[in-house]
């Protein structure tokens, strides 16, 4: 590899020093090429702007410079200095080329394919390059070159297959990347249709056509990973990471899933954190760290990085609820109860009809031993309510019979019959009895139709018992029913996983996409 660089550039510094006036010595810009390919970027930037104020009309500095910038990984800087040096000189090959790679890493496509047409129509016509059989190969599907862009060599099992057609010289040079993207976009397609299996079999075969092509890695291991095949996952990550000297944040983000839910959480902090580092304003990585600290069962962290996570949101005029009810989760396994009751609250001024937080906040007032008029019977001779509290104890304790019997009990007389049905049909849905479980929440629905998490509850009911035109039906309600709606099914998502129940907690995961997007990139 180094031998190409070496010879690629020799070639363009050649050209470069006899283009530059008396005013910017060849001397400044050979530094400033050769500060550029030992990794000096900014020393690069430094010489490339003091030749530019002397020289403003200097496209080959113009381009130098953004091939540092975009090393520096600024990609609006090294477009404005590519689109500058293709103003001054809209004839030369290797401006294009390096603007094709940025555009490819920005996963701009359509203008990548021009670029890349254009610099090989340009290199066959005037041969700058003549007799260097990299940029050749370049021209006609070798992607193992490095022009400003992707610095490693391809991953040795895979290979580019050039078509017969483009395996000679011609007139008009159809690049193997145009092949590569055409699959790249019907995997891409088969992904946003959740058609997983075979968006991983067109990304393959972009990857056949062109082995640098990093997006194609990463939303291939993006589809794996929502097939829970981690592993497999982690490796296309690992490729796409190591193939660019630039880093998408959210590839990190996404093999920190991948460790997380294979139970390797301090691995998966580690990219979280790195994630946060690279993407400042994104708030998510915040909301994993904490679901890798809680699952790891170190609370109080798990708690300062939801504060963090909810204080952002609060920033960004986008309170979650969900924020708070994880927190609110993590003072109950410490068995600081107030703290937890508060949290819940907190969540409830967000969205008053959140029926797993009214849950949650009154199993944390039966066990906090707290009394109020919204939580137990006003004639304290009635035991309905405590029936209630003890069904909750049980049910954390997974003894489902004795949570489902003292639930009926707790019928008989209890200020809020919805809320208990609600409550055993989720113990119903613990113990798989899905039909018992349905028939609870139809019995909720018909007393109070407003709660969002009621139509989510008979969806999974439904999707036990395999009436899956109703499981859509179910999930469109919970989704239409609640502006908020994101934050349940990503905590019910949560919820699912610590559990192990992990098909249903896809099918959250799912929903919760729809809703807000930025959940799943």
């Amino acid at each position: 590899m180094t031998k190409i660089i070496v010879s690629l550039s020799s070639g363009l510094l050649v050209f470069f020093a006899g283009c530059l006036t008396a005013e910017d010595p060849a001397a400044d810009f050979s530094q400033a090429v050769n500060l550029t390919e030992k990794g000096m970027y900014e020393d690069a930037i430094e010489i490339a702007d003091k030749i530019l104020e002397s020289d403003p009309t200097h496209g080959n500095t113009y381009h130098i410079r953004g091939r540092a910038h975009f090393k520096l990984g600024k990609f609006e800087r090294a477009l404005e200095d590519y689109n500058k040096a293709i103003d001054i000189w809209d004839d030369r090959s290797i401006y294009y080329m390096s603007r094709f790679l940025l555009y490819r890493d920005l996963g701009k496509f359509d203008l990548a394919d021009s670029d890349l047409h254009r610099a090989c129509e340009l290199e066959k016509r005037d041969r700058f390059n003549d007799g260097d059989p990299d940029f050749e190969k370049w021209c006609s599907g070798d992607f193992s070159i490095d022009l400003g862009g992707s610095t490693k060599t391809p991953v040795p099992t895979a290979t580019a297959k050039v078509p017969a057609s483009t395996a000679t010289a011609t007139a008009t040079v159809v690049p193997i990347t145009a092949v590569s993207l055409e699959y790249y976009r019907q995997a891409e397609d088969l992904h946003q249709d959740e058609k997983f299996r075979e968006a991983i079999e067109f990304y393959a075969k972009a990857i056949d056509a062109d082995p640098m092509f990093v997006n194609a890695y990463y939303k291939r291991g993006s589809s794996l990973l929502e097939l829970n095949q981690y592993e497999e996952a982690i490796a296309d990550f690992d490729v796409a990471l190591d193939l660019s000297d630039y880093h998408d944040p959210s590839i990190y983000g996404k093999r920190g899933h991948a460790f997380r839910l294979l139970g390797r959480y301090e691995e998966s902090i580690s990219e979280y954190e790195t994630q946060k580092q690279t993407d400042p304003t994104n708030a998510w990585p915040y909301h994993y760290i904490g679901m890798s600290f809680f699952e790891m069962g170190r609370y109080y962290q798990a708690i300062a990085s939801w504060e963090t996570y909810a204080e952002r949101r609060v920033a960004e005029g986008d309170p979650r609820p969900d924020s708070y009810g994880r927190i609110g989760d993590a003072f109950m396994k410490l068995g600081i109860y107030d703290e937890a009751i508060r949290r819940f609250e907190m969540a409830l001024e967000i969205n008053p009809n959140n029926g797993n937080m009214i849950t949650k906040r009154d199993e944390a007032r039966g066990l906090s031993g707290r009394s109020t008029p919204a939580s137990r019977a006003e004639n304290s001779a009635d035991q309905r309510v405590d029936y209630f509290d003890l069904a909750m104890s049980n049910f954390e304790s997974q003894d489902y019979e004795d949570a489902i019997d003292n639930l009926t009990k707790a019928l008989d007389d209890h200020p809020d019959p919805h809320q208990v049905y609600i409550m055993r049909s989720i113990v119903y849905l613990a113990k798989e009895s899905f039909g018992d479980a349905l028939r609870d929440i139809d019995v909720a629905i018909n007393i109070d139709p407003n709660y969002t998490q009621q139509y989510a509850l008979r969806a999974e009911a439904n999707y036990g018992l395999g009436n899956m035109e109703a499981f859509e039906a179910d999930f469109a309600a919970a989704r239409e029913s609640d502006p908020y709606g994101a934050g349940f099914f990503i905590q019910r998502e949560d919820e699912l996983r610590i559990d192990g129940q992990h098909d249903i907690a896809d099918i959250y995961r799912q929903q919760a996409c729809i809703l807000e997007a930025s959940y799943c990139k």
